[in-house]
């Protein structure tokens, strides 16, 4: 998206096809936290990157250290433009075009 134009607002019939389409894909679960730390947290990219582990409870209030907050694919985590990346070829493979992470 071109710098100086604001991002479309995604509407909840696109929030569900969204989530319809990250649960096809190689990693769902992972994929659809990604999507709802987006949509119904207001995360930005570089917010959803960079989790840290205080940021992560259970239903107790524990820290869950045996699991990765956001696993990336590849490498030692994801940065925002990682996470930019991701929802632009998300939004482009179902046709969302000009809709961005925020």
């Amino acid at each position: 998206m071109p710098l100086g134009r604001q991002a479309k607002l995604v509407s909840s019939k696109q929030q569900g096809l969204v989530l319809q389409h990250v649960a096809t894909t190689r990693r769902p679960k992972r994929d659809r936290v990604i999507v709802l730390l987006s949509f119904r947290a207001g995360l930005r990219a570089k917010e959803i990157a960079s989790p840290t582990w205080e940021m992560v409870m259970d239903a107790g209030g524990q820290a869950r250290l045996d699991w990765p907050v956001i696993d990336p694919e590849r490498g030692q985590g994801m940065s925002a433009e990682t996470v930019t990346n991701w929802f632009d070829r998300l939004y482009c493979s179902i046709g969302l075009i000009g809709c961005s992470s925020h």
